[in-house]
């Protein structure tokens, strides 16, 4: 039986070649998403990327799978029970979208400070309509409140840091993480968010924290407070965030996570004027294959060679 690389989310050329020639010194095979057979699922030990297709009985008749990498940071998308199994290692691309969801991040918070929303509103309609002076802000000595300080929480820290903010992480315990000026852990944290200008949410899913920022929590934050998130849809109860922005209970909302996506438009939260919605792109790296490659590739000579993984490992029980 030769066991096979699946490969879900494509390289260069030359990438897939590299990966080709790693694995027939080990007698593994290379196939792309759309070479691979009914029959070749028994076969599968490695998984590069995410398809909806692997559904939890798709993977169940993968007996050979031992390593999935995924392609974002992410791991929610994999079965819980894959992902709680012992001698299946699963790994991220936890790092590599710090840059660009923190670019992005802070485009919201100074398009909205920066009133560029009414004026290019103005400017659409041929009209010199200088915004009122008092609707616009600056970041100089405001809170910024982060749920998760991993990479992209740190990134945003560092980057609110230059413009004169006060950082707040919130994580499982309150240790200390560099780039904050304080961390509290999760579970003591309203006591902050309703001191905080800005709530961003940058968490992975956990059992935790799923629909954790509902109306009681809305109903805490400053009135003229954003939220934000680009964590993950789920950990918000969207029903709870659409009557916190109907009823002004804050001031507004930037999300580009949902529960389920793409979101529906029959959702009612098309119909708000105080929020901005974007379509999962947050994260979108401008050199995503090489940047992912140097992740994957040297966990794959890794797990070839010794069974292990040297970079960006998920521990299943937390699930980051």
């Amino acid at each position: 039986m030769t066991k096979l690389i699946a490969m879900f989310k494509e390289f260069k050329d030359s990438q897939v070649d590299q990966i080709k020639d790693l694995a027939h010194q080990y007698s593994y095979q290379v196939k792309m998403e759309d070479e691979l057979l009914d029959t070749d699922d028994q076969d599968i030990a490695v998984i590069y990327g995410w398809s909806s297709d692997l559904t939890q009985e798709r993977l169940e008749t993968m007996p050979a799978l031992k390593w999935i990498q995924k392609e974002s940071a992410g791991v929610d998308a994999i079965p819980l029970s894959f992902r709680q199994k012992e001698d299946l290692l699963i790994s991220n691309m936890s790092g590599i979208h710090a840059q660009p969801i923190s670019e992005h991040v802070f485009a919201y918070i100074l398009s909205h400070y920066r009133c560029m929303p009414q004026m290019a509103a103005s400017q659409a309609q041929g009209v010199w309509s200088p915004p009122d002076p008092n609707l616009f802000r600056s970041l100089d000595d405001k809170t910024i409140l982060v749920y998760g300080t991993g990479n992209i929480g740190i990134r945003m820290a560092q980057i609110g840091a230059v413009l004169g903010s006060r950082l707040i992480g919130v994580n499982t315990n309150g240790r200390p993480i560099e780039g904050f000026d304080q961390c509290i852990a999760f579970g003591q944290d309203k006591e902050w968010a309703c001191r905080a200008d800005i709530i961003i949410n940058a968490m992975p899913l956990t059992d935790l924290n799923r629909e954790y920022f509902d109306l009681d929590y809305f109903k805490t934050m400053k009135s003229s407070a954003l939220f934000i998130n680009i964590g993950r849809g789920a950990s918000v109860k969207e029903a709870d965030l659409h009557q916190a922005l109907s009823d002004k209970l804050i001031e507004s909302a930037y999300l580009d996570v949902f529960e389920s996506e793409p979101l529906s438009e029959k959702s009612s939260l098309w119909q708000l004027d105080n929020i901005v919605i974007t379509p999962h792109i947050t994260g979108t790296v401008e050199h995503f294959m090489q940047e992912s490659f140097k992740i994957f590739f040297p966990n794959l000579q890794s797990f070839l060679a010794e069974g292990v993984l040297v970079r960006n490992q998920v521990d299943p029980q937390k699930g980051y």
